[in-house]
């Protein structure tokens, strides 16, 4: 079950690619570490989040979406 809209009728052929909205492919599970990870949804329960899912512990959990460096300090 990759993406919310294939369930909601949109045909899997019509829906935007992960890259469409610059957020990674795989990335690590906080429950178990492991890196066997996919994209389950781009919005999460805020607009800042992103859902994905672990194939290892077959868990679906929240990755944060920031953009890398922090935050911007005047030096």
């Amino acid at each position: 079950m990759p993406f919310y809209w294939i369930d909601a009728g949109m045909p899997q052929g019509d829906r935007p690619p992960e890259e469409d909205y610059g957020l990674p492919a795989s990335v690590e599970c906080p429950f178990c570490r492991d890196s066997d990870t996919q994209l389950e949804n781009p919005f999460g329960s805020v607009l800042s989040v992103a859902q994905y899912y672990c194939r290892r512990c077959r868990t679906i959990f929240e990755w944060v979406k920031r953009t890398s460096g922090g935050p911007k300090t005047d030096s």
